[in-house]
């Protein structure tokens, strides 16, 4: 089983073009330095997780909630769960390595810096965005609720064609020698 995780983090100034531009009104100022972790494979959503901060002690705490999410919605051991997360500097620390080790979790490497091989950016986070487009959110809770209600509400087709991209990406990536860029 391929299991996607994903960290959607933007800066204060970056959270608050993009929120400007799909006008969600804001009201409070915290809710600009939340980090969305997902992780979904080819058939359900299996976790997703709102972080108040980019830490790798909220992350490994993420990944032990996650073990008997994978145990209890898709039936599987440790030993076929193959990874696939962003470049972030946060997935290759000594904590999390560690953590993944323990777990005897493969992790499938991409080349840095390429959001269009990571299926959350390119199939997951825009749907997403459009969904929380133009809702007035007045709180971290009530994001948080959005964010889980939209990830959890997608048919299993959704998550398949994710899955059926990133093959498509990776193969197009792998046949132009890593000299892949899709607009």
């Amino acid at each position: 089983m391929t299991l996607l995780a994903m960290s959607f983090f933007a800066s204060c100034e970056e959270a608050l073009e993009s929120l400007t531009k799909r006008r969600i009104e804001i009201t409070a100022y915290s809710m600009l330095l939340l980090m969305l972790t997902v992780f979904w494979d080819m058939k359900v959503m299996l976790l997703t997780e709102v972080l108040p901060r980019v830490k790798s002690s909220n992350y490994c705490a993420t990944l032990t909630k996650l073990c008997p999410d994978i145990r209890d919605k898709r039936r599987a051991t440790n030993q076929h769960i193959r990874l696939l997360h962003d470049n972030a500097r946060l997935m290759f620390s000594r904590p999390v390595s560690e953590k993944l080790q323990g777990y005897s979790w493969k992790v499938l490497e991409h080349p840095p810096y390429s959001s269009n091989l990571v299926p959350s950016d390119f199939h997951l986070f825009g749907p997403m965005k459009k969904s929380l487009g133009g809702k007035k959110v007045d709180s971290d809770d009530k994001l948080k609720w959005d964010v889980r209600r939209g990830s959890f509400s997608q048919l299993t087709e959704f998550y398949e064609t994710g899955i059926f991209k990133l093959i498509h990406c990776w193969d197009k990536c792998l046949n132009m020698y890593g000299s892949y860029a899709e607009k």
